[in-house]
């Protein structure tokens, strides 16, 4: 980048910034789902590991793709390419939604969730034949 300048204020301190809040709310998330009080108390083990698996490697993988974004709009800043601004950012979200639905049907297969934990035991009546 021409005029690289590290001041408050500049466009690169504000980038830098973002990134780093950015992080800082995926792990805080990922603090959140590995320290945090069960969303569930009925949901079996397996099933919050693999709900707390799923949400570090999205949270990881959405770290990358938010630098690879700002990198793609440093890029279409530099070489003024404006005009591919709005098809990079509908790009992006599109990227993100398929991921995410994709992800979660990959992790949660109604099939492989435990809802024995959700059943109410219930008392066995004897009956008498008379």
């Amino acid at each position: 980048m021409d005029n690289f300048e590290l001041s408050f204020g500049s466009d690169t301190f504000v980038i830098i910034a973002s990134l780093i809040l950015a992080n800082s709310l995926f792990a805080f998330v990922i603090y959140i789902n590995l320290r945090g009080k069960k969303q569930d108390p009925h949901q079996s083990s397996i099933d919050r590991n693999r709900q707390i698996d799923t949400a570090i490697k999205s949270m990881v993988y959405m770290s990358i793709v938010v630098a690879a974004f700002g990198i793609l709009a440093g890029l279409l800043n530099e070489y003024d390419l404006d005009y591919l601004e709005a098809p990079m950012m509908s790009l992006y979200l599109q990227l993100i939604i398929v991921y995410s639905i994709k992800t979660q049907f990959k992790a949660f297969n109604i099939d492989e969730i435990n809802f024995d934990v959700y059943k109410i035991e219930s008392p066995t009546h004897s009956t008498k034949e008379d």
